[in-house]
């Protein structure tokens, strides 16, 4: 198909589907994106087909256009979040909206995707475990890193010393990136370099009233933030071997890298085998952690918050439909 670079003028409104809840976004956004050469500049009435990638600051769109007659057309852009209710991962988007193509020189932009897994080993001197996700978009003229961290040093957890307790507490630390200053590859010394302002929780979750199968029917749960507005930094060093968070006020976060990927095409968050693609085995390993929570897999004690954290893709502390849509919005894709 032959194509031409094109300024694109995008106006409407796209509703943001989940599973059984809707949000409706106003856009008003001019980017660049390739359209074939049988559709001339000009305005048109069109739709948009695909999905949105949401986080606190920003959601980020991937998807067709199409216009009636014509060929289809492939789009990605970003707007800034200003819709605080809508929840955080992925979900599809869809609408119809108003486009003015305008031919125009695409600048030239080469982005690189890094998608780094992590298992936490200690927390300064004390042996800990906890995760570690980070995934990072690169570009000459624009960054944008998400980084989750949770941990839990062996001796923070309140949980009896019995091996079937009937009431147990579990609790942890909880870290996320809020704004990532400076963000390198290949910086002094480190594979990956990133310094930003953070925020530090303290998670607890309360079990009780085990039935006869040794299932947990009640839990409470509070999330209190320890720390905002920290300064820290995220250093992966050794060829992708360990890492290291340093949190202004806090002992270090070290671990190992399980998983790291550098690509110039947009990583899979779902691709739970490492496959390169995200099909049906990768939605059903999410499937089947469905209603977890840290501590409580399916309703019964799991003290592995490497298995649960790993699959919280919007880092809510839960396991959820969410959770699930997110792997979904990504079916059929390879990287």
């Amino acid at each position: 198909m032959d194509m031409y670079g094109a300024q694109i003028q995008l106006s409407g409104t796209l509703s943001l589907q989940y599973y059984n809840e809707s949000y409706s976004v106003d856009i008003d956004k001019t980017f660049y994106a390739m359209v074939p050469t049988d559709i001339p500049p000009g305005a048109y009435n069109a739709s948009f087909e695909g999905y949105a990638s949401i986080d606190n600051e920003t959601i980020e769109f991937y998807g067709m256009i199409e216009i009636e007659e014509y060929e289809e057309f492939k789009v990605d852009f970003n707007v800034v979040n200003t819709w605080s209710e809508i929840p955080t991962g992925k979900c599809w988007a869809s609408g119809q909206v108003n486009i003015i193509i305008q031919q125009s020189e695409i600048p030239p932009v080469q982005y690189t995707w890094i998608h780094v897994l992590g298992m936490v080993e200690r927390y300064g001197d004390q042996p800990a475990h906890g995760w570690l996700s980070a995934l990072i978009k690169l570009s000459e003229n624009e960054s944008m890193a998400r980084v989750h961290l949770c941990w839990m040093p062996y001796n923070f957890s309140l949980i009896p010393k019995t091996e079937q307790p009937t009431n147990f507490t579990f609790t942890f630390y909880a870290a996320r990136l809020v704004n990532a200053t400076n963000i390198q590859l290949n910086y002094s010394g480190y594979d990956l370099y990133i310094e930003g302002v953070w925020e530090v929780y303290n998670v607890t979750f309360s079990y009780y009233d085990e039935d006869q199968n040794g299932e947990f029917e009640k839990y409470v749960w509070c999330v209190s933030v320890v720390a905002q507005n920290v300064t820290g930094q995220l250093k992966i060093s050794g060829g992708w071997q360990t890492f290291t968070v340093s949190l202004t006020g806090f002992e270090n976060v070290n671990g190992k890298i399980v998983f790291s990927r550098i690509s110039t095409m947009r990583v899979l968050e779902g691709d739970f085998n490492f496959d390169n693609q995200v099909d049906i085995y990768d939605l059903v390993h999410v499937a089947k952690h469905i209603g977890s929570m840290p501590g409580c897999v399916n309703g019964k004690i799991d003290m592995n918050l490497e298995d649960f954290a790993s699959v919280d893709l919007n880092f809510d502390f839960q396991v959820d439909i969410y959770d699930l849509w997110t792997v979904a919005t990504e079916i059929g894709e390879s990287g």
